[in-house]
């Protein structure tokens, strides 16, 4: 290489012509096609990651599991007005118990949900009729303060269920027009 190609200081060496050093140029061209490589993989990736968005969104949501569904037809049927339910979410990672649902207790070492404690929680209208069907794991459950219509859901599959709280629970009748 010529010596008229580098210009040396005290630190590094730098290309004071690089159109007459062979070997700049041809560096210079390995750094071009590198960076267009590197934007085809940034765009293929960026593709790849649009057309998996579905799966990963469904996947996320079939991982919630059985009792976090449950909770969700519980929200939609009664407590889509709820201040209290935000946190309640299919986009949630974690879950139930592993976001803190608003209202539900876990064991955590199990990951099963134990409590839901929906006192005050301002839900109105009927519960599903499958909404504890999913929820073996309840040991308490409490609806204080609430304005809940009948026929209220059967509590048979909840074989651990030891606490039922509804005190001051309003539950009304459905008014059917005849």
């Amino acid at each position: 290489m010529p010596s008229s190609c580098f210009k040396h200081s005290d630190r590094l060496p730098s290309i004071t012509n690089w159109k007459s050093c062979p070997s700049a140029s041809t560096g210079l061209r390995f750094l071009q096609m590198m960076a267009i490589k590197s934007v085809d993989c940034s765009l293929s990736a960026v593709i790849l990651f649009v057309n998996l968005l579905p799966v990963i969104i469904t996947l996320s949501y079939a991982q919630l599991g059985e009792e976090a569904h449950a909770l969700l037809d519980i929200k939609q049927a009664v407590g889509l007005n709820s201040p209290y339910l935000t946190t309640w979410s299919s986009s949630s990672n974690g879950g139930p118990c592993g976001d803190n649902w608003a209202g539900v207790t876990c064991d955590s070492s199990q990951r099963i949900i134990i409590k839901l404690n929906m006192s005050g929680f301002n839900l109105e209208g009927v519960l599903p009729n499958h909404a504890f069907s999913k929820l073996t794991s309840l040991r308490s459950l409490d609806f204080f303060y609430n304005h809940l219509q009948s026929p209220f859901p059967s509590l048979d599959d909840l074989k651990n269920l030891h606490d039922l709280g509804m005190k001051t629970l309003q539950i009304g009748c459905k008014k059917s027009e005849v």
